[in-house]
């Protein structure tokens, strides 16, 4: 019987170690399992006790403490690696966990590290509690996010200063998504067409601005402006109904390599608009005074060559514009013996309106006398052109010739000469005016 027991009591024993070496198997076996884990992620691990005292730490956590071995911090607390500021509130924090069991998540602060340098991390800081539900201790987890960080804060200031640049715009401007419907617009947007933000949100941009006559055009805008760049003149519709001229510019916003949105400027361009109404009105009214003028005109750059010239210009002078278009205007006109005149003539322009009579030259080789009046066209202070006019003064220089010559046959009769003298005189006068040749006085 005592054998029997002995047995069994040895039986138990053996069965009792096996246990307690398959429990200590097991528990090796889940702390390498846990090593392993903890060592292989990246973000920093640590395990404390009631104190806020190291038990555990991995490796990513040993090398932001500045230890080698990860065992160098176990007993140790904040106190021992960082400023005195930051480990008081940590270990406070860390107590308050342990005193509420309520975790502390995703905290972002900056911390100098054993680098010497500054870095931001996030940290996660939870009570862990035994099987009776009694907190033992605690673990953290903190990540870096110093580059997340940093791009975060870029992102923001872009968004900040694209913020400033919309909302501040002196142009009328909108905020689009790739599918051109509206997600913003600014103050002078709603100045411009008398829309509020809440009036066209989430609306097709085309459905709020383009009047019907101009609907195909704005599709084809909207294609071109997903190619890029866009700049295009037109007219926009207000809330009242009205139009307004505007100049459109607008840009595809590229994230990533794909698009996401666009931001386009509505330019109120009214005044320019009536500017080049005007300056059209101005150009068609000089057009039929240049074309239509009874008397030969031609127009010169500032450099006296030949721009344009009107009908009557051809009917005196022989020269088509095709001739004579891109050549110096003495070149064309100016007979040799008058080249050093024109010359003098052309720097007496460009000092104001100019009225000179001379002689001129046309296609044909023959001298015709003209009344030449100029005047400089002057663009923004500059020279910029000429015009010039040339009348005939035939008829009227052939009056003054025969006024001439009866002045000085009247005073040839009065002078005491002799008949012969007399008549050589009026032979002299009769010359100036007709050819003189076979006429004689016997």
């Amino acid at each position: 019987m005592g054998n029997k027991n002995n047995v069994n009591k040895q039986f138990e024993i053996d069965r009792i170690n096996k246990w307690n070496r398959d429990i200590q198997t097991k528990l090796t076996r889940e702390n390498e399992l846990l090593n392993a884990l903890m060592d292989n992620i990246p973000d920093n691990i640590y395990f404390k006790d009631l104190e806020s005292k190291f038990i555990k730490i991995n490796k990513a956590q040993a090398k932001a403490l500045g230890v080698k071995n990860p065992d160098e911090a176990i007993g140790k607390t904040d106190f021992d690696f960082f400023n005195p500021g930051h480990a008081r509130v940590a270990i406070k924090e860390e107590q308050e966990i342990i005193k509420t069991g309520q975790p502390l998540v995703d905290k972002e602060e900056k911390i100098k590290m054993a680098d010497g340098k500054i870095h931001w991390v996030s940290a996660t800081k939870t009570p862990i509690k035994d099987k009776k539900g009694q907190i033992v201790g605690l673990v953290g987890i903190s990540r870096d996010i110093t580059e997340r960080k940093k791009a975060r804060d870029a992102i923001k200031e872009s968004q900040q200063k694209f913020e400033r640049i919309f909302k501040g715009n002196p142009e009328p401007a909108v905020y689009l998504d790739k599918d051109f419907h509206i997600i913003d617009i600014n103050p002078r947007f709603t100045e411009a067409f008398g829309y509020t933000l809440d009036e066209i949100k989430n609306k097709h941009i085309n459905k709020v601005l383009v009047p019907d006559e101009n609907i195909r055009e704005a599709e084809r805008l909207d294609k071109k402006a997903t190619g890029g760049y866009l700049y295009y003149d037109t007219y926009r519709k207000r809330k009242d109904g009205t139009l307004i001229p505007v100049s459109i510019s607008a840009a595809p916003i590229i994230v990533n390599g794909e698009l996401t949105s666009y931001f386009a400027l509505y330019k109120d361009i009214t005044d320019r608009k009536k500017l080049e109404e005007d300056l059209q009105k101005s150009k068609q009214k000089f057009e039929r005074m240049f074309k239509g003028n009874p008397e030969p005109a031609v127009y010169l750059d500032k450099h006296s060559h030949i721009i344009d010239i009107n009908p009557r210009f051809t009917y005196t002078f022989g020269y088509t514009p095709d001739e004579v278009k891109g050549k110096h205007i003495n070149k064309v006109l100016v007979s040799d013996e008058n080249i050093q005149e024109a010359v003098m003539l052309d720097e007496k322009a460009k000092e104001g309106y100019l009225y000179f009579d001379t002689y001129r030259k046309r296609k044909d080789g023959t001298l015709i006398p003209v009344s030449i009046s100029a005047a400089p066209i002057i663009v923004n202070g500059k020279l910029s052109n000429y015009f010039v006019m040339y009348k005939d003064i035939t008829k009227q220089k052939y009056a003054e010739d025969i006024n001439l010559a009866l002045y000085s046959i009247s005073k040839a009769v009065q002078s005491t000469t002799s008949l012969k003298e007399l008549f050589q005189s009026i032979h002299r006068s009769i010359s100036n005016i007709i050819d003189a040749t076979n006429f004689n006085i016997a």
